[in-house]
């Protein structure tokens, strides 16, 4: 499973700050095959609702955060609200929606992620349980920006001009898509910047996504 204490340093950031920070366990492609990570995340978002009160969260006012990998859950799970396929396991009589999404340098179109797309040993592969030119439909599914609609909440997108592991046209392709529905979204490329790094661990960049944050989730 993905290791839940990873971002808990950056995480600290935001809480000093008076949010409510939680952080998601989902399980890997090792695991499981999609959907599975996602419907991981959307019950962790029905888990936090239903124990609000217990944990002081303003059930109406949720937002998710991801890098890479978990870039892409947290633009599904924000994009997904209500394709009820998505809403398995516990708590189901809770929402899962989120009023606010911040991207760290997703991957969004799966089949574009690698050059070959009919190898079957690829993450993106492993993660779909097929090589991507074997199953379209899964990869379309499997695309927050097939979801998208003007009811999507805001974005912040964050990525590096210099990823070589996500392209940066991976971001771009999201923007648009949300900017052609009419969804409030900033997108931030990092100049010299590849996939991670410290440069995105700054003090800039944390007050760019409090600020996001701080608009949208009206705090």
């Amino acid at each position: 499973k993905q290791d839940r204490h990873m971002w808990i340093p950056m995480l600290t950031y935001y809480a000093e700050r008076g949010f409510v920070v939680a952080s998601v366990e989902y399980r890997l492609s090792h695991e499981a095959t999609f959907p599975a990570p996602l419907e991981d995340v959307k019950t962790a978002i029905r888990f936090l609702r239903t124990h609000a009160e217990v944990f002081g969260i303003d059930p109406k006012k949720i937002a998710i955060m991801g890098e890479s990998a978990g870039a892409h859950l947290a633009a599904m799970a924000a994009t997904t609200h209500a394709h009820h396929v998505f809403e398995k396991g516990a708590w189901a009589d809770q929402d899962d929606s989120v009023q606010a999404v911040v991207d760290w340098y997703g991957p969004n179109d799966l089949a574009l992620q690698n050059p070959n797309a009919h190898n079957a040993g690829t993450p993106e592969a492993k993660f779909l349980g097929a090589a991507a030119a074997d199953c379209p439909e899964r990869v379309r599914e499997a695309n927050p920006i097939t979801y998208i609609t003007e009811q999507t909440p805001p974005f912040l997108i964050l990525h590096g001009d210099a990823d070589d592991t996500v392209n940066l046209a991976q971001s771009e392709l999201l923007y648009d898509a949300l900017q052609r529905a009419g969804v409030p979204v900033d997108f931030y490329t990092l100049a010299g910047t590849g996939h991670t790094g410290l440069k995105f661990m700054n003090p800039q960049v944390y007050a760019i996504i409090l600020a996001f944050l701080q608009k949208h989730l009206g705090i």
